[in-house]
């Protein structure tokens, strides 16, 4: 099936039969073939981490490449070009979480951007400039603070 132009995929065969292949699976398969980047937009990217239940009943992507429309058998993707967050696709995913989660939920942002690994916090900070203001605020104080359990062993030993 035609999925785009120079761009088709196959029908996943089922007992209900022929069925397009999923919104995600299409995305992936378009990424690697024109070497795009591309991720969910925030309410998307915070389902997929388990943040939140609901499911975003449009599927809408961010994409270093051009804005444009696909449609495969009725459903439509959206895919918007936007600037990069990050250097890999999960770390993309997680500060496009972190934007949707807003500055409302700081605490829960903070503790998130803790979780990870000091080396993984200081590439985040490296593209702090191209982040909203609080956001790259809670992302260069995570990569500049050891971490929490050092932090904790730290206090337990004063």
């Amino acid at each position: 099936m035609r999925v785009a132009r120079g761009f088709y995929a196959l029908p996943v065969k089922s007992r209900f039969g022929e069925l397009p292949p999923s919104a995600a699976e299409i995305i992936t398969a378009l990424a690697r073939q024109r070497g795009e980047r591309i991720s969910p937009v925030g309410a998307a990217a915070a389902n997929a981490l388990g943040l939140k239940t609901q499911v975003p009943l449009r599927s809408v992507y961010l994409t270093s490449g051009r804005s444009r429309r696909l449609r495969v058998s009725g459903e439509t993707i959206e895919l918007r070009h936007a600037a990069s967050l990050a250097e890999n696709a999960q770390h993309e995913q997680l500060l496009r979480a972190i934007e949707w989660l807003g500055i409302k939920r700081l605490q829960q942002v903070r503790a998130m951007l803790n979780s990870l690994p000091l080396r993984e916090r200081r590439e985040l900070a490296e593209r702090a400039a191209l982040m909203p203001d609080w956001m790259a605020e809670a992302v260069s104080e995570a990569a500049h603070n050891p971490s929490p359990q050092k932090a904790k062993a730290k206090n337990r030993r004063l």
